[in-house]
């Protein structure tokens, strides 16, 4: 006899062929009981939880947010949007302890674009609109915002 942990090591292949194979051995009426415990199996299961919840983005929406958000993903991505940034030499603590110091500027707004992006996202997550919300995840995940450097000789950093 086959025990519960051994079907549970079939792959899906193994269990679609298994249940073709005792479907060719049923009788009619034990074919039918088949069917149907099958057609039990194929309906999901999770369906039955968001019956009742009505999306609250129409499609029309998405699709229009998502086609701003690809436009801001592409300028960040051809660096037509970047941040500013200073870069200057802190000598505060003597002429040999001099620092590096890099200062950014965001004056194009790449971070409430990006904050904007996320907030959307979080909202495609709840409304159910995955495929959405893993995009903009992803791009935020491996992206590189550049900076437009501008090198600020011999700058002392004032104390109060």
């Amino acid at each position: 006899m086959i025990t519960r942990e051994e079907l549970k090591k079939l792959n899906k292949e193994n269990l679609i062929e298994l249940i073709l194979e005792m479907s060719e051995l049923l009788t009619e009426n034990q074919n039918k009981k088949c069917n149907q415990i099958v057609a039990g199996y194929l309906i999901d299961k999770s369906a039955d939880f968001y019956d009742g919840v009505q999306a609250r983005m129409s499609d029309e929406f998405v699709s229009e947010k998502m086609a701003q958000i690809k436009i801001w993903m592409q300028q960040i991505d051809e660096e037509e949007i970047y941040l500013n940034a200073d870069e200057y030499e802190d000598y505060s603590s003597g002429y040999w302890d001099s620092d590096l110091i890099t200062e950014y500027y965001d004056e194009q707004g790449i971070g409430d674009k990006i904050n904007t992006m996320l907030r959307f996202a979080k909202d495609c997550v709840e409304d159910r609109k995955y495929q959405e919300a893993g995009l903009i995840y992803e791009w935020i995940w491996e992206m590189t915002v550049a900076a437009d450097k501008e090198y600020v000789p011999c700058r002392k950093r004032k104390f109060n």
